[in-house]
């Protein structure tokens, strides 16, 4: 269980090595005393709270903004996530470092490329915020072969996406393709006609940076 190790198991953890400085993703373990570096990717779920499930938007609500007041910097992945703690959590500027993400060398332009009929590529999570309905439903307006090539997990929404791909008779043109390796979606990138972000939300946005790379 993530939250019993967050709990009790990490901060006993840290109480036996005590650490100079403690460097966490989201949450400061509530049981951690020393000092702390907390790195926050995007704050979604404050900024539209139902494309979260309500357990997981009780726990981010209550100790992410807890973590971030806490720790001695907080470490954000673009300036869209550090103009959202300021504004959310009302931390001081100067508390807050961006670090950019980066693309890993995997991705480039000249990797291999799959042998498909022409594509365009969605990547990210079957999820609400991720948006993939409206990728759906933009292939619909699109005539002649081009096809879909969803990547990510179905996290939350998958039916209603899968139950739109039957209803507009997409069925041969979308292949939901799951999961994939870095290798992998690095091969894919290059062989895609474009790259199809309508995501409603992001912290950075990496899979527009992942295409950048790919060419």
């Amino acid at each position: 269980s993530q939250s019993a190790r967050m709990a009790f198991g990490l901060p006993r953890a840290l109480r036996r090595l005590g650490p100079a400085l403690g460097h966490f993703i989201y949450v400061v373990p509530p049981g951690y005393r020393g000092r702390a570096v907390v790195a926050i990717q995007d704050l979604s779920f404050e900024s539209d709270p139902e494309l979260m499930r309500r357990r997981d938007r009780f726990t981010f609500g209550t100790f992410v903004p807890r973590s971030a007041r806490r720790a001695d910097r907080v470490l954000a992945i673009s300036e869209r996530t550090k103009r959202d703690l300021i504004e959310h959590y009302g931390i001081p500027e100067r508390k807050i470092v961006v670090i950019p993400l980066g693309v890993d060398p995997t991705f480039g332009p000249n990797g291999t490329t799959p042998d498909r009929p022409q594509y365009a590529l969605f990547v990210g999570g079957i999820q609400p915020r991720k948006d993939p309905l409206t990728a759906i439903e933009a292939l619909a307006l699109v005539d002649g072969d081009l096809r879909l090539v969803v990547v990510g997990d179905e996290k939350r929404g998958g039916n209603e996406v899968r139950a739109a791909v039957r209803r507009l008779g997409l069925e041969p043109r979308v292949e939901f393709a799951g999961y994939i390796e870095r290798e992998g979606l690095a091969s894919l990138y290059p062989g895609a006609a474009c790259l199809v972000f309508p995501s409603r939300y992001e912290g950075f946005g990496l899979p527009v940076l992942e295409s950048m790379a790919s060419g």
